[in-house]
């Protein structure tokens, strides 16, 4: 099996729970890291993927 990568676009919890859902195994993310709220929007996706 080929994992489904998906990146680009990704700077919220909500988008990260739907390319979950469209079947994404791997979330990619980078640059929500510049943002100056970055950490806490990550640790908002974390959540959302672990809760997935």
């Amino acid at each position: 099996e080929i994992p489904i990568i998906v990146g680009g676009g990704i700077r919220d919890a909500a988008t990260a729970k739907e390319k979950l859902e469209a079947g994404a195994d791997i979330i990619v993310t980078g640059n929500v890291l510049k943002n100056k709220d970055g950490i806490g929007i990550m640790k908002e996706i974390a959540a959302a993927v672990k809760n997935y």
